[in-house]
């Protein structure tokens, strides 16, 4: 079997991701006010402050489940219930807390937060396996 995921390609793809997601928010950014004015007249009002946030969040959160099946092609799959446990756990603590101490907006904040970590968990998981050659390869 030939699978091998360098740490050059790695990042590559990692980059061509993030830029996508990116481009992604800013399209999303761009449509959304319109679309809840169309669709949800009277909740514009209150979505604008935490519209931006999250947008960020879902599309980090896509963006992490991308690169994650990426990965998962290259290291065994055993990983994925690894990362999914560390981020479900990381998930609900953080946004109950928020949910406790704040509200709506803190939520849309600690979304960001796990969702931002998740993707920088995932980025450190592929360059370790990477550098330590233990893909299929190895």
């Amino acid at each position: 079997d030939e699978r091998h995921l360098s740490r050059r390609i790695f990042l590559k793809g990692t980059g061509f991701i993030i830029c996508m997601g990116t481009l992604t928010f800013f399209c999303c950014l761009l449509i959304s006010p319109w679309l809840i004015s169309w669709l949800y007249p009277n909740s514009l009002e209150g979505a604008m402050p935490i519209i931006a946030l999250a947008i960020a969040g879902q599309i980090i959160y896509f963006t992490a489940g991308i690169l994650k099946i990426i990965l998962l092609r290259f290291f065994e799959e055993k990983y994925q219930t690894y990362i999914n446990v560390i981020y479900g756990i990381g998930f609900f603590t953080i946004t109950i807390v928020s949910l406790i101490f704040g509200g709506l907006y803190e939520f849309a904040w600690a979304v960001l937060v796990v969702n931002i970590c998740y993707i920088l968990m995932l980025i450190v998981f592929g360059l370790y396996k990477i550098d330590r050659g233990l893909g299929f390869n190895s």
